[in-house]
């Protein structure tokens, strides 16, 4: 049966449900999600229905996550939760009654026990698995669904975002510099610079080592949770911030995976510190990147100035 019992009838959240597959589809195929507001918009815009409030989109969403459930057992074909894509515009989270969807990626743990902060990381990584599915348009064809023809439109701040080059070349190839030491012993020796909430538990180790090979210049570890450090000392030009972005994103990247492997919780992040504000560009390519920058003062911890710092325990 191309449809699944979830999804037939004629109820306003069953035709919902069914009329939001192609536009969620969408969404993924070209990595965005959409709030419940924008999703009410699109379906106006579109003639697909009439305006309702944001929160009733709830349902048709639980609807569809149901209805992907029976399918991806059915077809055998691994089907993320696509409905998690609708999201809360200032959470930028789905609703609570997504939780439920969510206990797939918690290796046996109730999605709603889990922290604030981890729970982040479970949406990410369930959204991240949604982006790269490839099996969205086998899906519509067993829905017997037609693709969009024309895009979704944008939202917000999206629709004036510049294209930023980063460079490729121009690397500092130098060895460790006095200042790249200095900066990076004393984060190790004050992990709450960057860590979140208490540092109770957390070990902190200098060029740490990464299944893919890399040594970072900072990580701390507490159970399962990773954090890298990326350190750019007030020596460091322009270039080498850029690169410092995406060693950060790399990091992140590797350190998700390694999680995801050991079965534990992937709610890994990485940190570029730094010793002067970004420049513009390369501060909007950090936000774009969802990279954490932190900037300390060169006099705190320079060569030159290097002040004594309690001994990280």
């Amino acid at each position: 049966m191309p449809i699944p019992p979830s999804l037939i009838g004629d109820t306003w959240t069953i035709k919902t449900a069914r009329t939001i597959v192609p536009i969620l589809v969408w969404c993924a195929q070209h990595r965005r999600t959409i709030t419940y507001k924008h999703l009410d918009r699109e379906i106006v815009r579109r003639r697909l229905g009439h305006s309702v409030h944001a929160a009733q989109y709830g349902r048709p969403a639980g609807t569809l996550g149901d209805a992907l459930a029976e399918t991806e057992s059915e077809l055998d074909l691994a089907l993320p939760p696509l409905n998690i894509l609708i999201v809360n515009k200032g959470t930028r989270r789905p609703g609570d009654g997504c939780d439920t969807y969510f206990n797939r990626y918690t290796n046996g743990k109730p999605f709603r026990s889990l922290k604030w902060e981890k729970q982040g990381a479970v949406v990410a990584h369930a959204t991240e698995d949604i982006f790269n599915c490839r099996n969205w348009d086998s899906l519509l064809r067993h829905y017997r669904m037609s693709p969009l023809t024309t895009p979704v439109l944008l939202e917000g701040p999206s629709l004036d975002e510049e294209k930023i080059d980063p460079p490729v070349q121009g690397f500092s190839n130098e060895g460790e510099s006095e200042d790249h030491k200095a900066l990076k012993d004393y984060v190790l020796g004050n992990p709450s610079l960057v860590l979140e909430g208490t540092t109770r538990g957390w070990v902190g180790e200098s060029e740490g080592k990464f299944p893919s090979g890399d040594s970072v210049d900072v990580v701390f570890r507490k159970e399962g949770s990773i954090l890298a450090v990326e350190v750019k000392s007030h020596i460091s030009a322009d270039a080498d911030l850029s690169r410092g972005i995406f060693q950060c994103v790399k990091y992140r990247a590797v350190a998700l995976a390694w999680q995801r492997s050991l079965l534990d919780i992937p709610d890994a992040r990485s940190v570029l510190v730094i010793q002067r504000e970004l420049p513009s560009d390369l501060a909007e390519l950090a936000a774009r990147l969802s990279i954490e920058v932190v900037v300390i003062p060169e006099e705190l911890c320079s060569a030159k100035h290097r002040q004594n710092t309690p001994a990280y325990t």
